[in-house]
């Protein structure tokens, strides 16, 4: 019986990953979001569409007006009347998960700014 070589970058710790991120994070290993863009089936729209909508709810909740909420997201009333009735009938799917961990609003203002 013959004992193989193992090539040297064969090891994970011995090969030099290229970390090139994203069009919104520009590297993969500290991007803030809690699911790569690539990996989520709705791709990084439906994400920042989700964290505003757990926003929507949150702000309508606090008394704030439905134009107001249209005017401050860049959206209809009726979409407003949409993200409401989703939370209402709790199909709002992973957006319950996303309001306890916030911490990529940042991102999601500035690409939209």
């Amino acid at each position: 019986m013959t004992i193989r070589k193992l090539r040297i970058d064969a090891l994970p710790e011995n090969y030099s990953y290229r970390d090139d991120g994203c069009d919104i994070h520009p590297a993969c290993l500290t991007c803030p979001l809690p699911q790569c863009r690539y990996d989520n089936p709705r791709g990084a729209r439906g994400m920042f569409n989700e964290v505003r909508d757990v926003e929507i709810v949150r702000l309508r909740r606090k008394g704030l007006a439905i134009n107001e909420i249209a005017r401050r997201y860049g959206i209809s009333r009726r979409t407003v009347f949409r993200v409401m009735r989703r939370s209402i009938e709790g199909t709002s799917g992973k957006a319950d998960l996303l309001s306890s961990s916030l911490d990529f609003l940042p991102l999601l203002e500035r690409k939209a700014g």
